[in-house]
């Protein structure tokens, strides 16, 4: 196979092999993928706590995201208030159900990590973190190009 041929294998493997990871846990608390999918976000990136940060970031449609948080809303898993110096802005939080499924999230993903990165040396992930540094800042730099 090619590098290209690879690349793309790979990214589908893995995920695939994520989603199946946090699939129990996601069970566990009555979950959808996508809800599972902003839970973790919000956990793992407090700082980027609005739709748009998880419409950048996982590049879930707006309306999906939109859908979702107000499931998670519904179920109080988590809160949404007015940014208090930019109203336009609406800020997401973490409530306590939120907060205990994320942390279950949270376990699965790391669990995730290590199946995948065992057996790997440190200094070969460096190089693969260079690698998607590299390739992450072409894909950012050439959507504008091909955006509608």
């Amino acid at each position: 196979m090619s590098i290209n041929n690879d690349l793309l294998t790979n990214m589908a493997q893995c995920r695939k092999l994520y989603n199946l990871m946090l699939a129990p846990a996601g069970e566990e608390y009555q979950l959808a993928q996508i809800e599972v999918h902003i839970l973790l976000f919000l956990k793992n990136n407090p700082e980027f706590n609005t739709a748009r940060d998880i419409e950048k970031y996982r590049g879930l449609s707006k309306s999906n995201i939109s859908n979702a948080l107000e499931r998670l809303r519904r179920r109080d898993f988590l809160k949404i208030q007015r940014d208090l110096k930019n109203r336009r802005i609406n800020r997401i939080f973490l409530k306590d159900a939120g907060e205990a499924a994320a942390n279950a999230l949270r376990l699965r993903q790391a669990e995730f990590f290590q199946v995948l990165l065992q057996d790997i040396p440190e200094d070969m992930l460096q190089t693969v973190q260079l690698f998607f540094q590299k390739t992450n800042h072409n894909a950012e730099k050439s959507l504008p190009l091909y955006s509608l």
